[in-house]
């Protein structure tokens, strides 16, 4: 973020984590407020009503309402404290686009499948204590207990309807937080480019409580980071994140249709030579990528200088 001299690196991020959790917070409480005064449930059944499916639109109207005061909201006002002027255009919501990028980024996702699934197979992998496999092991059955009664989908409006709220939504929220905000101002305390966008996606990846998904989120979030450093646009970084998590809704879209949603299939890994082939794939793609972010911000800088002279 520019326009931010005033405020020392450690200082932004203590603000912006006060925000987050002044915003996570009040988020509870209104989500919970929604619940009691609209859905009439009791605050002390809440946790089991609220995955019935016949409360789906109240687990998704808590799930919006959370992100936006945890994610989105904390955003604008950390952009509005750090500079007035152009909040959005400082998280990264610019004009500085072109097909060609967004065509490579959309590549890009689909070849961050394969990474991904595999990084999946690799965390599986990981040795760790019979205990600690249990614990995990329950975090994540409650996760995609949770994500199972989101996506409750059985016509093409629900799968609209969980699109945007599984999909669209976080994929806005998360990355208006994680790198229009906290990545830069990692990357202004490491004082380096790759440990800044590390930090940020051990971050991005640790808030969704889940071990068996960890390097995969990781990746996602290294993927993320760096498109938007070099690109400096989010419209960019919400394509790959949409995509990303459509996909997954699709997915479980089409097994729910089959009677087949449950731990196993939404888990299932493909071919670990697949990660290699994505990884020679995204490579390329980001060699690409750079080339063609670097004319479209110098054109866009231009274009800039050229209004501001007029």
């Amino acid at each position: 973020m520019q326009g931010t001299q005033n405020w020392t690196p450690w200082m932004q991020l203590a603000i912006l984590l006060m925000l987050c959790g002044a915003g996570l917070i009040f988020g509870s409480f209104i989500s919970a407020g929604i619940a009691i005064l609209f859905y009439q449930i009791p605050f002390d059944q809440l946790s089991e009503s609220i995955l019935k499916p016949k409360n789906v639109s109240l687990l998704q109207t808590m799930q919006f309402v959370s992100s936006f005061f945890t994610m989105a909201l904390p955003a604008l006002v950390f952009g509005l404290i750090m500079k007035k002027k152009d909040v959005l255009g400082q998280l990264g919501f610019n004009r500085a686009i072109s097909g060609k990028q967004f065509f490579i980024v959309v590549l890009m996702a689909i070849a961050g499948l394969f990474i991904g699934s595999t990084l999946a197979e690799l965390n599986s992998m990981i040795p760790i204590s019979e205990n600690a496999t249990k614990f995990f092991q329950q975090l994540e059955n409650q996760y995609n207990e949770q994500v199972f009664a989101l996506a409750n989908m059985k016509t093409y409006a629900d799968l609209l309807v969980s699109l945007l709220v599984l999909a669209l939504a976080p994929a806005i929220m998360e990355e208006m937080l994680f790198r229009g905000c906290f990545q830069p101002v990692f990357i202004k305390l490491s004082k380096n480019i790759f440990t800044g966008i590390l930090i940020t996606s051990i971050l991005f990846s640790a808030i969704h409580f889940s071990f068996y998904g960890f390097l995969t989120r990781l990746f996602l979030g290294m993927l993320l980071g760096f498109v938007y450093y070099l690109s400096k646009n989010l419209w960019l970084n919400i394509s790959i994140h949409f995509l990303n998590n459509a996909i997954a809704v699709a997915q479980m879209y089409a097994l729910s249709k089959a009677g087949m949603l449950n731990n196993d299939t939404i888990n299932e890994h493909m071919p670990l030579y697949y990660g290699l082939i994505g990884v020679v794939t995204l490579a390329m793609l980001f060699y690409n990528f750079r080339k063609e972010s670097q004319l479209v911000i110098a054109k866009y800088q231009i274009m800039k200088n050229k209004n501001l002279n007029e």
